[in-house]
């Protein structure tokens, strides 16, 4: 079990009560974990449900540490409607935008 949302990197798990931090990341070692107990220690005579949960959709969005960098050097301009304000679509009567609305900074959680 993961504390909380749990970490990115490094995370702590309790295990029967127990804590402690496996070095990596997060997706990689729940993954690894699940198919450990899949292959070898669960009761292959029994009916088993496995619950594999994933941290990697959660904020802050962090990515394994092989890919910090992968886009440092790549511009990504917002998509064409970005900008778009629905006029004379359905769209048009909804309260929000991404445009008007958007708090960047806080909604990806780009500050601790």
């Amino acid at each position: 079990m993961l504390p909380g949302q749990g970490q990115y990197y490094s995370p702590v798990f309790i295990e029967n009560g127990v804590k402690k931090t496996i070095p990596g990341y997060i997706t990689q070692i729940t993954t690894d974990i699940a198919l450990d107990w899949l292959d070898k220690k669960r009761d292959k005579e029994q009916p088993f449900l496995l619950l594999y949960h994933q941290k990697a959709p959660h904020r802050t969005w962090m990515p394994e540490e092989k890919y910090l960098g992968l886009f440092d050097t790549v511009q990504i301009d917002p998509p064409a409607n970005f900008f778009d304000e629905y006029e004379r679509r359905p769209a048009a009567a909804q309260e929000m935008s991404i445009y008007k609305d958007i708090d960047v900074v806080y909604d990806l959680k780009l500050l601790d």
